[in-house]
């Protein structure tokens, strides 16, 4: 049975079934030391509940409104065997979309990830455990434990679970695991960058624009979005500045902790990173709270001197606060216990729309490992929330966090890897929990010192508009830029505009610097109302053609000619007038010319038909003028020509290679001749044989060879008549000839 959301007609129910789609589905176990799986009754109404609030409560981030399916059905147990909920998992056009986790208990969904390339994380999970030596897989059963969205895991039929920390502990996996750490570094630095087309992953060939969340759009207000219905969605500006995986600590720190990691990311998107490292604001938080860097965990990654340690939402906040004190900031970071869903939404959405800021989030628990309960927790980075209008009263509250400590194959959201993501867990339904813990770390009076997603949106031969985020309380932006080749002889301070608050703009007129062709250079610079300077942002480079060049004319035929130019930089519409020089500019036609991409360089191309101008002969002259998208000329040539054969008639008509059983028939065609056609027949029986032959054309000469054989082989005369046309289908001129054939 599956489900699936239209663009149409709402939610739907389909029977399908497909190797695709895995419908695996357990039944309540009685103890967890005899746990058994048993197939459950797929038209059971308790499925299709939840997999129509699966479905439902994606639907404000699905803003594309793409069509659902579900598939991937699991039982989730407790760590009792009691069967707790569904995992589910989302398709969109047969590939992968994210997970859900239903739970039978409050009749809703606990957690959801929705995002392209993203598996259901039970079947990841699955497939990861099948490949440690020590794991029984027979013994696995179709079920899995959902621990409060602090960890999952497997459990066999003893009742031991396997978990994830278990998964990347697993020694086969180390050398690889270590391959993509000692990887990341060009990745962290390009999220740390934070520019618009940084290729921040070289397997999947997506750009920082992508990471952002395809399905928040490009625009820079996409943070905070009001949904169909009731539904509202938001997230934080620029939120992939937090997303650093805690492998990159890993390798440069030799240090574990979740807290610290999560507070890192905070303060880099902050821009209160000491000595702008991530690597010294990481030890330092580790030293300040005095933790214990000699508990070695050596078997965990390989890794000689690696500390593996856990800390207070108290202690992070401390640590936080001597930071922003020793950097003069008035922000201050709170550790809250059991915060209310309202203190994540103040600071993941701020009325004016221009002092959103991650927070930290804590989550602490019992898991179950190896028939063990054991306490243990993980801090993550809310960076968004959904609040869902239910269908009865009240709203579902949903938490967007990155859940950064596993490995993987990544360091940021878009890597693929379920553990990688960020998934939205419901508030409320955390804190109901009774043996979960709730705490965070929230903060006050945020403000950033990054300028960030610094993105030239546009250059022309005209102008260079550039994009960015400025820190909030910004009331100047100011753009200052000069041409490499002047030395910074010609530097011209531009004004930006400030929209939202934090969005800064400016359009950069190249007639400042003469439109010169070459690479341009701007830095950006940010102050308050008393001009004090906030923060700066340099070097942005753009390497900018101005000119049309490179004109050449090429096949020319009687019928025409092929133009082509390279083009400046952003141009949107090209234009070819074109005349010849009979009766001087009678005959005026301005033609839009085609653009093509050559590896970033813009050539334009037109085809001159002389049918278009009266079939004229002689000087064909040809200017291109070449504009940028708001229709304004960057730059004209006049240095089209081209010489046309003027010929009114058709010329040179004749036979030759004449045999007994074929000829050749030849001429001259008339300017303008797109097609030539050779009707033949024989004089014997009138001209019941006729055939119009199209003629070979090459440049100016026509030319067919005539057989007999087409004929009924027939003696005597052969009469073959000659007509050209131009490309509307116009006689120009015609002619006739005759040979006798014996």
């Amino acid at each position: 049975m599956m489900y699936f959301y239209g663009k149409e007609k709402g939610l739907k129910v389909l029977i399908r079934f497909t190797a695709l789609f895995i419908i695996i589905a357990a039944s309540v176990v009685t103890s967890k030391n005899d746990i058994k799986a048993q197939k459950g009754n797929l038209n059971d109404s308790k499925y299709q509940s939840a997999c129509e609030e699966a479905i439902m409560a994606v639907q404000p981030i699905n803003e594309k409104k793409q069509d659902i399916v579900i598939g991937d059905l699991y039982n989730v147990i407790d760590k009792e065997g009691e069967l707790e909920g569904y995992s589910l998992g989302y398709y969109v056009n047969d590939e992968p979309y994210g997970y859900a986790i239903y739970s039978l208990e409050n009749k809703c969904v606990k957690e959801f990830v929705f995002e392209s390339g993203v598996r259901n994380m039970y079947v990841e999970l699955e497939e990861k455990a099948e490949e440690l030596e020590e794991i029984n897989n027979d013994e696995m059963i179709e079920s899995v434990v959902y621990d409060g969205g602090i960890d999952y895991f497997l459990i066999d039929e003893e009742g031991n679970g396997v978990t994830t920390d278990a998964i990347y502990n697993d020694n086969s996996m180390q050398d690889e695991l270590l391959e993509v750490v000692d990887n990341e570094q060009f990745e962290i630095d390009a999220i740390i960058n934070s520019e618009f087309n940084v290729e921040v992953n070289s397997s999947s060939k997506k750009d920082t624009a992508d990471i952002a969340g395809s399905y928040y759009g490009s625009e820079k207000n996409y943070w905070h979005m009001n949904c169909s219905g009731n539904d509202i969605f938001n997230c934080v500006p620029d939120y992939k500045l937090t997303m650093i995986n805690q492998n990159y600590y890993i390798r440069n720190a030799r240090k574990y902790c979740c807290e610290v990691s999560a507070g890192t990311g905070c303060l880099n998107w902050m821009g209160a990173l000491v000595n702008s490292s991530l690597v010294d604001t990481y030890n330092y938080i580790w030293s300040y709270c005095g933790m214990n860097t000699e508990l070695n965990r050596p078997e965990q990654y390989g890794m000689p001197a690696y500390a593996y340690y856990g800390l207070s939402d108290y202690d992070l906040a401390r640590a936080m606060n001597s930071i922003f004190a020793s950097k003069g900031l008035s922000t201050k970071a709170e550790s809250v216990y059991r915060p209310k869903f309202s203190m994540f939404v103040d600071c993941i959405w701020r009325s004016n729309l221009s002092e959103s800021y991650p927070a930290v989030l804590s989550i602490g628990g019992y898991s179950y490992t190896s028939g063990k309960e054991e306490y243990s927790g993980h801090a993550l980075i809310a960076e968004s929330y959904i609040k869902k209008k239910r269908t009865d009263t009240g709203y579902d509250n949903y938490i967007g966090v990155f859940q950064n400590w596993d490995g993987g194959e990544g360091n940021i959201s878009d890597s693929n890897s379920t553990f990688e993501l960020i998934r939205y867990l419901n508030y409320d339904n955390l804190m109901s929990e009774d043996n979960i813990e709730v705490g965070g770390v929230i903060f006050k009076d945020v403000s950033s010192r990054n300028i960030k997603e610094t993105t030239t949106k546009y250059v022309s031969g005209n102008t260079i508009e550039i994009d960015c985020y400025v820190p909030y309380g910004t009331k100047y932006v100011f753009f200052p830029t000069w041409t490499v080749a002047g030395n910074g002889t010609d530097v011209v301070w531009h004004r930006g505009n400030i929209q939202y608050g934090t969005v800064a703009s400016v359009s950069i007129d190249l007639n400042t610097y003469n439109k010169a062709s070459g690479y341009y250079a701007t830095d950006i610079y940010a102050y308050d109302g008393n001009m004090n300077q906030l923060a700066c942002y340099g070097t942005v480079l753009n390497n900018i053609n101005s000119n049309i060049s490179n004109v050449k004319t090429s096949n020319k035929t009687i019928k025409g000619y092929k133009l082509t130019c390279n083009l400046p930089t952003g141009t949107a519409r090209v234009a070819f007038p074109t005349w010849s020089s009979v009766n001087n500019q009678d005959d005026l036609i301005w033609y839009d010319g085609q653009i093509k991409n050559n590896s970033g360089n813009l050539q334009g191309e037109i085809t001159i038909d002389v049918a278009n101008h009266k079939n004229d002969g002689g000087l064909y002259i040809t200017h291109i003028y070449a504009y940028d998208k708001y229709n304004k000329l960057i730059a004209n040539d006049i240095n089209g020509r081209a010489d046309i054969t003027d010929r009114k008639q058709i010329t040179d008509a004749k036979i030759t290679n004449v045999t007994s059983s074929s000829y050749k028939v030849s001429c001259k065609v008339p300017t303008g001749t797109s097609y030539v056609l050779f009707p033949t027949w024989t004089s014997y029986n009138a001209s019941d044989d006729i055939i119009w032959y199209n003629a070979a054309l090459s440049g100016d000469t026509a030319y067919l060879t005539i057989n007999k054989s087409k004929h009924n082989n027939e003696m005597g005369v052969y009469n073959t008549h000659i007509y050209a046309f131009n490309s509307k289908g116009e006689i120009l001129n015609s002619t006739t000839t005759s040979v006798t054939l014996k």
